[in-house]
């Protein structure tokens, strides 16, 4: 166009009043106008463009640095934030999705510790009270009711010591009870038999007594 204005200007001073090279230089005027316009656009819009993606930078930066410090929550509303600037961009979706995975595998983990420490704890209440009632029973002397209680214990928890003392300490004091018994036994019949051998000794001494043999 400025070479076509330059022409037609010539032109002009050739036969300055012939209409057609003004018409040219007017159509090139508005011409130029509408692409100095179009630039002007152009760059409004570049400029625009330009902030955006400075701002969709700061988001994302920042979520990112939230995202690395495990603090997913601030940093999944960062990258919704990011996606507020540019909703086409796939970063952010992706960065979003990988949070949500880990955010479920985080509750899946937790669930499961839940639920283990939840049997562990009633593992461990049935295994005190199944040694409650054994020291119980222990202490009333009821020796089948307590061994069977610290058995009870031992289904529980295999490993732990203290029903299998208690049960070896049963065996030592139903042996010692079995014993004491056999001597109770014992002696009870030599009392018997001590009884029959005195009554026929006395009686033995009182016919004599009557027959007069004092010797």
């Amino acid at each position: 166009y400025s070479g076509s204005e330059s022409a037609y200007r010539e032109a002009l001073t050739v036969k300055s009043k012939e209409e057609y090279p003004k018409q040219q230089l007017s159509k090139i005027k508005d011409k130029l106008a509408a692409i100095a316009a179009a630039n002007a656009a152009s760059a409004q819009q570049a400029k625009e463009l330009a902030e955006k993606e400075a701002r969709y930078n700061a988001i994302v930066g920042k979520a990112d640095q939230m995202f690395n410090d495990d603090n997913f929550a601030g940093a999944k509303a960062g990258y919704k934030d990011a996606l507020t600037v540019f909703p086409d961009k796939s970063y952010p979706a992706n960065q979003i999705a990988e949070i949500d995975s880990k955010l479920a595998a985080f509750a899946a983990a937790a669930a499961a510790k839940a639920k283990s420490e939840a049997e562990a704890a009633a593992k461990e209440n049935e295994y005190n009270a199944a040694v409650q009632k054994g020291d119980a029973a222990l202490e009333g002397k009821d020796y089948p009711k307590a061994k069977l209680a610290y058995q009870e214990a031992l289904g529980v928890f295999s490993d732990r010591p203290y029903p299998t003392r208690q049960l070896e300490k049963i065996a030592d004091l139903e042996l010692e009870a079995k014993k004491a018994e056999e001597e109770k036994a014992r002696l009870a019949q030599m009392a018997i038999e001590n009884k029959v051998e005195f009554d026929k000794e006395v009686a033995a001494g009182d016919v004599l007594f009557n027959k007069g043999d004092w010797e």
